[in-house]
């Protein structure tokens, strides 16, 4: 009987093995193919606060920015391409690309500026749809261009601090905030650091769709070479931060989701918090990615904003 326990514990110590060996050579594959990703994504949120330091040296990041510059949705740096290039690599992006925030046209005083946060992987070409159906009589499109891989708490602090630039230069008044999937966390961020300034005009609307609040599950079991798979991860300090403190009282946070959505689950989408602080919460029998080209979609953007500044 020990000699036939003993035959059959070889196999499975020799399969120990093999996974143990398959590990290590995976992570040291890992390790050489990301070295320079690794590299770019430790570095992007100390470049960026470097050049906010008062005396520090100039930072690769924040030199880049970009804050009013008038460009089109087909512009080869808003490419599926590109996006790929600012999640894993965001330095190289940013020298490429310059993250920012881009007008569509002219800014005009009269119109009230709807900025449009994309998500993961995605780019401002991502809202072609609703931004062709916006009331443009009356709304003035804009939107933020940024590396998707790097540390969000860093992405929120420069949407920050380049709308800080515009509101300095344009002197614009009120705003609203259109953002899909990642891009809710990005926006709430924003919002929130935003509103501790006591010069800081109001963003009265966010509309927020597909947006994982809960974060993935699947961040958990990649590889944490790209800073946003730590931020994703359910119960980060990240998405922790998002709901220490309650957005201001003349936001108006409307929630939309997708119940067909095979990228973010609709409990993440759902998550308590966020249900709780939102004037509406409304659902698409839509996709992911689809959610962004339908018609009702664009309709209730339309009428939130028409409501929202009549």
């Amino acid at each position: 009987m020990e000699n036939g326990a003993c035959n059959r514990r070889r196999p499975e110590r020799a399969r120990a093995l093999l996974i143990g060996a398959l590990a290590s050579c995976y992570c040291l594959l890992t390790g050489c193919l990301f070295a320079g990703t690794r590299g770019q994504q430790q570095r992007i949120a100390e470049d960026y606060r470097l050049a906010q330091t008062a005396g520090g040296r100039r930072a690769v990041f924040a030199d880049l920015t970009v804050a009013g510059e008038i460009a089109s949705l087909d512009d080869p740096r808003f490419s599926e391409k590109v996006a790929d290039l600012g999640f894993w690599r965001p330095l190289d992006y940013a020298s490429r690309t310059h993250p920012g925030v881009y007008f569509l046209g002219a800014f005009d005083p009269t119109r009230v500026p709807v900025l449009f946060v994309h998500g993961m992987n995605g780019s401002p070409a991502n809202f072609s749809y609703l931004i062709s159906h916006l009331d443009r009589s009356r709304f003035q499109p804009w939107v933020y261009s940024y590396p998707s891989g790097a540390q969000l708490d860093a992405i929120a602090d420069h949407l920050d601090h380049t709308i800080r630039q515009l509101q300095l230069r344009q002197q614009f008044g009120q705003m609203a905030i259109v953002a899909h999937s990642m891009g809710g966390l990005v926006a709430r961020g924003f919002i929130l650091r935003h509103a501790k300034s006591a010069s800081a005009e109001p963003i009265p609307l966010l509309v927020t769709i597909s947006t994982p609040w809960e974060g993935h599950e699947a961040a958990e079991r990649v590889p944490r070479v790209v800073n946003i798979w730590r931020d994703i991860v359910p119960g980060s300090v990240y998405l922790t931060s998002l709901f220490s403190a309650q957005l201001p009282a003349n936001t108006h946070h409307y929630l939309l989701f997708t119940f067909n959505d095979r990228s973010v689950t609709v409990a993440s989408q759902l998550a308590a918090p966020a249900q709780d602080e939102a004037v509406r919460v409304v659902g698409f029998d839509d996709t992911h990615a689809g959610v962004l080209r339908n018609p009702n979609v664009a309709a209730l953007l339309n009428h939130l904003l028409a409501e929202t500044f009549p």
